[in-house]
Parts: structure tokens; C-alpha cells; sequence
């Protein structure tokens, strides 16, 4: 007769469910980990403060509750199996939980993961570290010979996922610093070997993006044009570009310039050497990371002060910050605007509707000029026009191609890009939440025929002005909008105190949790009604809990 140890089999049993539930779990905050580091560029400060602004995220009190009783068990010297009962229980509600809130999550995530060489290394790093612990646990319990120690570290390892991926990303600095400089050495070697090729950067604390893809259309009918995809502005983005992507078909390299300290500009062009630069605006962007706005201003004239003789520097005469900067170099310096008048190239007669906008350029030294027409929307994208425009045209290029080339351009996507969803018009602008691109998108969106709503969390990486700059944004919102969806009550506190300012409706205000909270009440208030709706964000996938 066999006889079965049922106490044996239920343990057994609880152990491989509390293994699987366990490392699901852990799998899902990984990942979440791994996006938002790569999201804040394999940073360690602004990793950490992310960290910091989203304690829910990442140690949910659900987290931390079973702990207690687990404790109890142990301490009362209860059998192992219901401590390992306990366990199961808990982790498997936590894995379900966790896995409900990322496919929410992944509905609006507009910058996924991306499974680079440096996230599977970190993937490696994160796994060896797993195994230490193990081993380590393991060891103790063959010691002291309690398997209660178990449960209590799995569960005390789940609730260190994220800062499990911070210290498997400073582990492996050293060796992404050599392979980094490596790769960078090799696409350095690409460029100068490219004797034909014309490389154009562009930076600014926006518009950047904006004006890359616009100057990419506008060249691209008579040049062979390479230009960094999606927002590939940093080291690595220029060497990854160069390295994979740049052929001796290509005559030219546009290059979007990001920074966040200064010397991050003149890193980037030392690694591609750019001929022509355009600078399109400067302000308060990233000033936790700057620390001043002249230190915003330096970094971002690093570009410019960094073009040979022969260069031409585009610059915006409007900006203020840029009109008054007593630049360091000789080159050719060409200025475009609209308001002043010292300027080579400025656009005038601005129109614009729901399906685009027309302008006139002028050269002002010849007295040339023609009208432009777009699909683009916002005044900003008339000064990335003018931009591209401008430098077009001193490489030689008519107005006749450029106008042609202008109709061509496409909204640059989550940069108030156009949505029609049954009688909802999405006006998405969720990767442009600036002080200048925050305003300019209000006053599109004030000028939509239909009920008008915005829904933001607000700016962030302003330093000491972000809630003053948010208090403004608040106040632009009175004549712009009819609805105002906040998303975070703690974050859009200033943008509440600008909206009351100006004496905003409060019926008309909702402050809600997260980004799927605000898509459902802005569905219940426009009903069937037709409505524009702006996405005013800055890095959704960063904010939303």
C-alpha cells in the first residue's frame, strides 16, 4: 500500500506555484524597470528621481501588507506550509494585479521598450544578481535549517525589482563606457571617411524633432538625405545612426542634437562634425538637470560654436535667448522670424484652419518671397518651416522646390498630430509639453470648431519654475478651452491654483489619477457631441502610475 504525504504534496505544490507567480511577477516589474530607465536615457539621477516621484509604482503598499502576517506566521512558528500557503496566495493576486496594470499600460504607451544589445545585457546582469540571492538564501536556510526564510526574501525580492535594475545598470557601467566609446570611435571613422557628405545638427530646448523631419522633406527631393529616426539625439542615437545606417549614396546627415548638462552638445559634434546648425529655441527645458537657463543657453550654442568657418548657422531672431547671445565663432550666421525685422528670411500673412496653414516667406535682402502651404498646425511649426526653409535655400535649393517639398511634410508623431476618432479629433501632443510648444497648442486648439478639452498632467524638468510655468499654463487655458481634465492631483496642483486665477469654471475641471482614468471621463463628458481633444504630456509612459 503506498502511502501518500499529503502535508508533503501541498508544500510541493505551494512551492512550484509560489516559484511561478513569483517570477512572473518579478518579469513584469523588470520590464516596467527597464523601460522607464531606458526611457530616462540609463541615467542614474533621473532614474532615482523617478523612482522617488512614483513610490506607488514601485513599492505598492500591496507589496509590503503580506508581509505582516507572513512575519506572524514565522514568528509564532506556525508550519512552513502555511506560510508558504500565505505566500502563494499573495504573490499569485500580486502577478494578476501587476499583469492587469501593464496591458493597461501598454494600450497607451507610445515609446515601448525597445530590446537593445545594453537592455539584454542588463537583462543578464539582472538575472546573475537573482541567482546570488538564491544561492545566498539557499545557504542560509541549509544553515539554520528554516525554509520560513524563503518566503520572506522572494517576497522582499519582488519588492526590489526597480532597484534591482538601478544597480544592474551602475554594475555594467563600466563595460557599456568601453563598448560605448568603441562604438563611437567607428562611427566617428564612418563620417570623416564620408569626404562628400554635408552633415546639418539641429538642437534646441524644442522644436528640434519637428525640424529634422521638416528639413529631411524639404532637402530630401533633390539630395540623398539621412536623418536620425524618432528622437535618436544622444551619443549613442548618432553612433548607432552613423554606423548602421550612413552609405556613400548619402550626401546628407541631418542630426538631432539632445543635452541634458552642459558639454553634451559639443560631444555630439565631435562625434559628426556638422557643417550647418540650426538652433530653434531656448528655454526652460530640463533645468533640473542644467541648473540655469544660462547653462541651457551655453550648451545649446555649443552647436553652433562648434561649425567650421565655412558653416552656416540658422538662427532664430524671435527667440530672445538666441538674439542675445554673443556668439563665439565666425561663420555665417542667417536669421529667420516673424516678429522681428532684422532678420534674412521671415514669414508673414499667417493662415491657418483645422487642415493646415499657408505663409508667406520673404528674403528680405532680394525682396524675394512666395506662399508656403502645410498640413502642420501651431506657430511654432512656422518658425521649423522658415528653418528649413532658410537653409534650404542658401544650399541652393529655389522657392519653387521648397514650396513644393513644404506640402509634403508630415506631422511629426504625438506633436500635434491630428486623430479623427468618430466625432472626437485627437490633437495629439504628448511629446511636446514645453512652456512655448504648451501655449502654442492652446491656441490651436482654441481655434477648433467643436467643444474643445485638454488633458495634460502638466510640465515637468523645470526646476524652481516648473510650478510658476505651470501656474501660467494654467491661466491660458481660460480662453482656449471648455473642459480641463489634470491627470495627478499632487503634480497639477499649479495648473488647479491658474485655472482658479483666472476664475476658470470649476464644474469644468476634473483632477483624476492616471491617463486611463482621463480617457473614460473625457468620453462620459463629450458623449456624441463633436469635440477636439488635446494630449498635452511630456513622456506619458514616465507618468502614468
Amino acid at each position: 500500500m503506498i502511502v501518500v504525504d499529503l502535508p508533503a504534496v501541498m508544500f510541493m505544490i505551494a512551492l512550484i506555484i509560489a516559484f511561478v507567480a513569483i517570477s512572473v511577477y518579478s518579469v513584469l516589474k523588470i520590464q516596467d524597470g527597464l523601460h522607464m530607465l531606458q526611457q530616462n536615457v540609463y541615467d542614474f539621477k533621473r532614474y532615482s528621481s523617478w523612482m522617488n516621484n512614483h513610490v506607488n509604482r514601485v513599492l505598492p503598499w500591496v507589496e509590503f501588507a503580506p508581509l505582516v502576517p507572513v512575519i506572524i506566521i514565522a514568528f509564532w512558528q506556525v508550519s512552513t506550509l502555511v506560510i508558504w500557503i500565505a505566500v502563494v496566495i499573495t504573490i499569485s493576486v500580486q502577478s494578476y494585479l501587476a499583469f492587469k496594470l501593464r496591458n493597461q499600460r501598454k494600450k497607451n504607451t507610445k515609446k515601448p521598450l525597445v530590446l537593445t544589445a545594453r537592455v539584454k545585457r542588463l537583462i543578464m546582469t539582472i538575472i546573475f544578481i537573482h541567482l546570488i540571492i538564491i544561492i545566498t538564501t539557499l545557504g542560509f536556510v541549509f544553515v539554520a535549517g528554516n525554509m520560513a526564510i524563503i518566503p520572506l526574501v522572494l517576497l522582499v525580492l519582488t519588492a526590489s525589482e526597480y532597484y534591482l535594475v538601478l544597480l544592474a545598470n551602475t554594475i555594467n557601467k563600466p563595460v557599456e563606457s568601453a563598448i560605448r566609446n568603441r562604438f563611437i570611435n567607428e562611427a566617428r571613422q564612418i563620417v570623416k571617411d564620408s569626404k562628400h557628405l554635408t552633415v546639418i545638427g539641429i538642437t534646441g530646448s524644442y522644436g528640434k524633432t519637428s525640424a529634422k523631419n521638416i528639413v529631411a522633406t524639404l532637402l530630401g527631393d533633390e539630395r540623398q538625405v539621412l536623418m536620425t529616426p524618432e528622437s535618436y539625439n544622444t551619443p549613442m542615437g548618432l553612433t548607432i545612426t552613423a554606423r548602421t545606417l550612413l552609405k556613400p549614396i548619402h550626401d546628407v546627415f541631418i542630426a538631432e542634437m539632445g543635452a541634458y548638462k552642459l558639454g553634451e552638445i559639443r560631444e555630439l559634434c565631435e562625434i559628426v562634425y556638422p557643417k550647418h546648425g540650426i538652433l530653434t529655441s531656448i528655454g526652460p527645458q530640463h533645468l533640473e538637470s542644467f541648473g540655469s537657463i544660462e547653462n541651457v543657453q551655453r550648451t545649446k550654442f555649443e552647436l553652433i560654436e562648434s561649425l567650421p568657418s565655412d558653416g552656416l548657422a540658422i538662427l532664430n531672431r524671435d527667440d530672445e535667448l538666441i538674439r542675445t547671445y554673443n556668439i563665439q565663432n565666425n561663420c555665417q550666421q542667417i536669421w529667420y522670424g516673424i516678429e522681428q525685422e532684422d532678420v534674412l528670411y521671415r514669414a508673414s500673412d499667417i493662415q491657418f484652419d483645422t487642415t493646415g496653414m499657408s505663409f508667406t516667406v520673404t528674403q528680405t535682402q532680394t525682396g524675394e518671397n512666395a506662399i508656403f502651404t502645410t498640413k502642420l498646425l501651431g506657430r511654432h511649426n512656422i518658425y521649423n518651416l522658415l528653418a528649413a526653409v532658410a537653409l534650404g535655400h542658401q544650399m541652393g535649393l529655389s522657392f519653387d522646390i521648397l514650396q513644393k517639398s513644404t506640402r509634403k511634410v508630415q506631422p511629426v508623431a504625438h506633436r500635434l498630430e491630428m486623430k479623427k476618432q468618430g466625432n472626437i479629433t485627437i490633437i495629439d501632443d504628448a511629446f511636446n509639453a514645453n512652456p512655448v510648444g504648451t501655449k502654442m497648442a492652446l491656441e490651436v486648439l482654441g481655434r477648433m470648431p467643436g467643444h474643445r478639452v485638454v488633458i495634460t498632467p502638466g510640465m515637468i524638468e523645470l526646476g524652481e519654475q516648473q510650478a510658476q510655468l505651470n501656474f501660467l499654463y494654467g491661466t491660458y487655458m481660460k480662453e482656449t478651452t471648455d473642459v480641463v481634465i489634470l491627470v495627478g492631483p499632487k503634480q497639477t496642483e499649479p495648473i488647479q491654483s491658474g485655472l482658479a486665477s483666472v476664475h476658470y469654471p470649476t464644474d469644468n475641471i476634473y483632477v483624476v489619477q492616471n491617463i486611463y482614468e482621463a480617457f473614460e471621463t473625457m468620453r462620459r463628458i463629450v458623449g456624441t457631441q463633436k469635440a477636439f481633444v488635446l494630449l498635452a504630456n511630456d513622456l506619458p509612459d514616465s507618468f502614468n502610475e
